[in-house]
């Protein structure tokens, strides 16, 4: 084979830019789209000459159409080569597949091979111990194909493998290429389907003309114009709801923190806060605060109250009082008092610990796992994105985790048993509701599983709000672990999973939990 021309795409993360990168050699991701033009980086590989395209972080930019024109008419691509950070499969490398889908059409998929970057060596084999339905999902469009190398990309020995995957790759295509006439075929076929996708906007008589049947009777019906309505409706749900979520990440300072993570090297700093034991806390401090607490295994990080606007705004209201004792004051302070209650409303407990777990990367994500399990709270199982609504299975947080527990047979001989959790093969209970309820099925479970903790928080803990952002169609589980004596109330190892909020507007958790449970309970 005379050279190979592979194309990089995925988020800057799953990457170090460093000279000694054999593929990249220092080369930094797309921030702009300034320039004209694409430059492939020359590259001599395992005594291959290999042109590299570096598209790493374009998906981020806007206005890409001129750059990907000028690829594929001067280069023809053997391979896609899409990185993903191992054990750390976010959304944005999940859209990241989905960009390249759509700007290159559907026949791109059998040129993609996922090449999976770990930092340590010992993570190079948990790729087989990896069990994420999200995870095979991308390896079933892209055929299977992965390869593994460190973030670096400097070993001599991955980088050779990785060349012959993507010959072999070539191979299997029958030696055929992705090319310019690929992309013409995928804009041609865009265009033929415009009538179908894109719908200009009629005016009000015509969409009316246009969405109305007659009956045999001469009766006039409304059509699209009802399902049109629906869907405007729900679009603006789902801007309003998108709308308070930023506003959260923003109260509680994590604007940017999506796409920014938090690392683990940010949470053990020493502060003046951290050396004080708080009840209580400002907005800008719960974050650091409920932390802090977490790895300190302190199972009050959950009820970490927002001091400071109450007592604040009583005091302003005292001294209106004492200056003006004017009837009117009383409506001026009930004004006060409608305000202050609007803009100081509650942040709900979980949605403090699910906005980090939002913005933390994997090996943080891994240790509040840790933390949540050794506090004897329920643990994220299914985690939908706040704004794209795409779920992530974080089942790698889970792999420090062991559980023990004793089972109690019929001959009184009692058994101990422990394992890591993630391989233990458990009976599950799946708790899920309709609509609203009276009781709360967080504090049944918590009965079932231990009377004394609050193993699920529920809507009479401490701290609990109506405010509740980012916990609907959140998965979580936990675990009973008998301990072989009489009172137990199950005699063997049973998970329970539970779905918050009303499971008609979650059907994708509802649908994969039903299959997986073994037994369901509906409230």
């Amino acid at each position: 084979m005379e050279g190979l021309t592979v194309v990089l795409f995925g988020n800057s993360p799953s990457v170090q830019f460093e000279p000694e990168n054999i593929l990249l050699e220092g080369e930094k991701p797309f921030k702009t789209v300034e320039t004209s033009k694409i430059v492939p980086l020359q590259r001599e590989i395992a005594k291959r000459h290999v042109s590299v395209i570096n598209m790493i972080d374009l998906h981020e930019t806007d206005s890409v159409d001129h750059l990907i024109d000028q690829l594929v008419k001067e280069n023809e691509i053997h391979a896609f080569i899409f990185v993903v950070r191992l054990g750390q499969l976010t959304d944005d490398d999940k859209m990241g597949l989905e960009w390249v889908q759509r700007v290159f059409g559907d026949k791109v998929l059998q040129f993609v091979m996922i090449l999976f970057t770990y930092e340590r060596e010992e993570e190079s084999d948990t790729i087989n111990d990896i069990k994420n339905p999200v995870l095979e999902q991308l390896l079933e469009k892209c055929g299977g194909r992965f390869h593994t190398c460190n973030k670096m990309m400097n070993n001599q020995s991955e980088m050779r493998d990785l060349m012959n995957k993507i010959e072999l790759l070539f191979n299997e295509n029958k030696q055929q290429l992705y090319t310019g006439e690929m992309l013409k075929q995928r804009e041609d076929l865009k265009t033929s389907g415009c009538q179908t996708y894109c719908i200009p906007e009629p005016t009000i008589s015509e969409e009316r003309m246009e969405d109305t049947t007659t009956s045999e009777t001469g009766e006039k019906h409304g059509g699209k114009n009802k399902d049109l309505e629906t869907r405007v409706r729900q679009d603006q749900c789902l801007q309003q709801e998108d709308t308070k979520k930023r506003n959260l990440f923003q109260r509680l300072h994590l604007e940017g923190r999506q796409h920014n993570k938090l690392r683990t090297a940010d949470v053990p700093q020493l502060t003046a806060l951290s050396l004080q034991s708080h009840e209580s806390c400002s907005e800008e401090e719960l974050i650091q605060t409920f932390l802090q607490k977490l790895l300190m295994m302190d199972y009050s990080a959950r009820y970490v109250n927002v001091k400071g606007k109450k007592q604040d705004h009583k005091q302003r209201r005292d001294k209106n009082s004492e200056n003006q004792g004017d009837i009117c004051d009383v409506f001026k302070d009930l004004s006060l008092s409608n305000i202050e209650t609007s803009q100081s409303e509650q942040i709900h407990p979980m949605d403090v610990q699910m906005a980090v777990f939002h913005c933390a990367d994997g090996f943080l994500k891994q240790l509040m796992v840790t933390k949540l399990s050794q506090c004897q709270y329920a643990l994220p199982l299914l985690v939908p994105d706040p704004f794209t609504r795409r779920i992530e299975f974080p089942l790698w947080t889970f792999r420090q985790i062991n559980k023990s527990w004793k089972i109690k047979h019929t001959n009184n001989e009692t058994i101990s048993q422990t394992q890591p959790i993630y391989k233990a093969s458990t009976p599950m209970v799946f708790f899920f509701r309709f609509g609203s309820v009276s009781s709360s099925k967080s504090q049944l479970m918590n009965s079932l599983i231990n009377e004394k903790h609050n193993t699920f928080f529920h809507r009479n803990c401490p701290g609990s709000s109506r405010t509740r952002e980012l916990m609907d169609g959140v998965v979580e589980i936990a675990w009973f672990c008998p301990s072989g004596k009489n009172a137990d109330k199950f005699t063997d190892h049973v998970s329970f999973c539970n779905l918050h909020g009303d499971a008609r507007g979650h059907e994708k958790q509802l649908q994969i939990l039903t299959q997986m449970a073994s037994k369901m309970n509906l409230q």
